[in-house]
């Protein structure tokens, strides 16, 4: 997903802990920016009864100056972190499609133990 035009750093990243189980991409300091993006989730954990009548939450944006964090669910306790540059166009359909497939690949791996 890294690869993906206008993403500039991607990470799966353990909600509870935010430990990071792996970064791509080339941001400086992408992984401390990776573990704190997880603040954000946990406050949305907090409050999501909140937008209840919306439905489901399928992405956090959060608008910056100079870029975009996209935060995603990725199975139970996982997320998908995203930073991205507002001036790139990105493929969301494309990029959701994916994040499904990798919520998919990890949902296997933990119902067989590894």
């Amino acid at each position: 997903m890294a690869d993906m035009t206008g993403i500039d750093t991607c990470a799966l990243v353990d909600v509870e802990t935010g430990m990071a189980w792996h970064v791509a991409g080339r941001l400086p300091q992408q992984d401390v920016l990776v573990e704190a993006a997880t603040d954000y989730w946990r406050m949305y954990l907090r409050s999501r009864s909140v937008p209840k009548p919306y439905g489901e939450l399928r992405a956090h944006i959060m608008l910056y100056a100079q870029g975009r964090m996209t935060i995603a669910p990725c199975g139970d306790g996982t997320v998908l972190v995203c930073f991205s540059q507002d001036a790139q166009p990105i493929d969301w359909s494309a990029w959701m499609q994916q994040a499904r497939v990798l919520q998919s690949h990890l949902m296997q791996a933990r119902s067989h133990g590894t």
